[in-house]
């Protein structure tokens, strides 16, 4: 009896880690929602389609505190900086439209905060590139 309690306390955070998505199938998740918008999408639809993924970050961050609530691993470091390097962009999509100086500004924001403490040419991460094209996606509606 003591072994197969034993047994389950290991086991267990086993399965709960197996369930927390990582930074690259968020990533491909994004581009692949992205692609199918870009076909033809309105600002609401685009809108609506950030929300639901920040949404999924956020309760992602949340399942990685629950997991390991003292300590946070790289994954979980990885996938808070990609909700950061988005935050420009889902708060310009909770509003009702985007003009062009709000997306230059969010442009300008996304790359500053990529490049902080980096050279100023140092190339731009993975995400903030993908956050990027999401801007371009978004403020092309209007």
């Amino acid at each position: 009896m003591h072994f197969q309690l034993i047994f389950l306390l290991f086991l267990f955070p086993a399965f709960s880690y197996a369930t927390l998505q990582t930074t690259a199938e968020f990533m491909e998740q994004s581009h692949k929602t992205r692609e199918t918008l870009s076909k033809d999408a309105s600002f609401k639809k685009i809108a609506d389609e950030l929300q639901t993924f920040e949404k999924s970050l956020n309760t992602a961050i949340q399942e990685y505190e629950k997991d390991s609530p003292l300590e946070g691993g790289d994954e979980e470091e990885k996938v808070f900086k990609l909700s950061f390097g988005f935050k420009n962009i889902f708060n310009l999509a909770k509003q009702k439209s985007a003009s062009k100086e709000a997306c230059e500004k969010a442009k300008h924001q996304i790359e500053f905060e990529d490049k902080s403490g980096l050279d100023e040419d140092a190339k731009l991460s993975e995400a903030a590139e993908e956050a990027l094209k999401w801007l371009e996606l978004l403020c092309k509606t209007f």
